[in-house]
This record gives structure tokens, C-alpha cells and sequence, in this order.
């Protein structure tokens, strides 16, 4: 983690540090920026000022995973650390505007951190999410979630990986 720096855009987010960072693999000019303090910025034009895009999320919640679509540079996702909301997966399909929509994205999640997420690169409505307490899975680009999985122990996940070959899922934990 690395603070902010203190200049525009970032007003009131100055010494921050940034808890995620998300790099569309279609294009290295649009990319995603979630903090600490749960706050999002952005540029989809590669720009070195960020547009503040932070959605309507519980303030203050701790931004764990930014992620950008694989297969669309302009829907992306972030995830929420932290107890006592029932959502903490956030999708946008419109990165490009200003502002961009956010829509909460965890039906069949439980109350618990998100601590990794991903994409298939093969086919972006399945997502996986890792939690505090195991491996979830949509097949409807996250408009449902269910447990991933039956031989995963529940235990923390805390990164994700598509081999999209194989079409392996690995999860890092410890």
C-alpha cells in the first residue's frame, strides 16, 4: 500500500493509501484505483489525473479487489473488505462515463469480505470471488453467486487466478 499523493483529484483523499489498482488487459490506458477508504478513481484515457468514480457503497469500507473485464474495458468491478454490509461486490458497464453507474452485484454472498476476484478471460459472465470463508462462483455475470467448488476447505481466499487454457481456477490462501 502507498498513499495518494496530495493534489487534484484526490481532495480529500490526500496520504490515503491505495489497496488496489486495476489495468484493463484490452488497453493500459484505462485503469482503476481503490482505496483505503473505500473511494475509487479512474482514467480511461490513461490520463495522470484520476476522475473520482466511487460508487454508492458503504463509506469507508476498505476497497480490496479493482478489476477490469478481460473481454470489456469499460465493465469493471470492485470488492469490499470489511463486515456489516450486504454488498460487497460492485459492477459498472459504463466506465467511460461521467459519472459511470454502479450496481451491486452479491446475491448468494455472504456477509464477509471479498478478498480476491476474477474474470474468466473465455467468457466474462463467470465471475469468482474469494472470501473469508471460501470460493464463490457466477455463471450470470454476478447477478447470482454460489459456493465454488467441493473440495476447497472454508477457509480465506485471497487471490484468484483463470489458467484459461486449461480453464483451471487457482486460489491462493494460506
Amino acid at each position: 500500500l502507498f498513499p495518494v499523493p496530495c493534489q487534484p483529484p484526490t481532495t480529500g483523499t490526500c496520504g490515503v493509501p491505495v489497496s488496489a489498482i486495476g489495468i484493463s488487459p484490452q488497453d493500459d490506458n484505462v485503469r482503476i484505483v481503490g482505496l483505503k477508504n473505500g473511494h475509487v478513481f479512474a482514467t480511461t484515457a490513461g490520463s495522470n489525473t484520476l476522475t473520482d468514480v466511487t460508487g454508492l457503497w458503504t463509506a469507508n469500507m476498505y476497497i480490496a479487489r479493482a478489476v477490469i473485464d478481460p473481454s470489456n474495458k469499460n465493465t469493471a468491478y470492485v470488492t469490499l473488505d470489511g463486515y456489516g454490509t450486504p454488498y460487497h461486490v460492485w459492477k459498472t458497464t459504463n466506465l467511460s462515463a461521467v459519472p459511470p453507474s454502479w450496481t451491486a452485484m452479491s446475491s448468494g454472498l455472504p456477509d464477509t469480505p471479498v478478498n480476491a476476484f476474477a474474470v474468466d478471460p473465455g467468457n466474462s459472465n463467470y465471475l469468482y470471488a474469494g472470501t473469508d470463508i471460501g470460493s464463490y462462483s457466477s455463471t450470470d455475470g454476478g447477478a447470482t453467486w454460489s459456493a465454488y467448488g467441493t473440495d476447497l476447505p472454508r477457509v480465506a481466499i485471497f487471490d484468484l487466478n483463470i489458467q484459461p487454457v486449461a480453464h483451471k481456477v487457482r486460489v491462493g490462501t494460506h
